[in-house]
């Protein structure tokens, strides 16, 4: 491989490696405006179909996370997350 090959795939992967990046902010943005909307479609966006989810004193799969943050959040008068 020539020196110009190396170098664009040297670039191709920091590119993927941003592209990844975002990919996970977009991920934690949707999870936070979910929980603090209580918007089960947004929450269960952030997570892949298969996820599990150990979160403090809670584990399971996304279905189960959905409810129990939805659920839980219904009731409060506020939530707020800081990225």
């Amino acid at each position: 491989m020539d020196d110009a090959n190396k170098r664009i795939a040297g670039l191709e992967l920091r590119l993927q490696r941003l592209v990844d990046m975002e990919d996970i902010r977009q991920a934690l943005y949707t999870y936070a405006r979910g929980t603090d909307r209580c918007d089960r479609p947004l929450i269960e966006a952030a997570y892949h179909e298969d996820a599990w989810d150990d979160h403090g004193s809670f584990r399971g799969d996304r279905s189960t996370i959905v409810e129990v943050i939805a659920g839980n959040r219904a009731g409060a008068a506020n939530s707020m997350h800081h990225l």
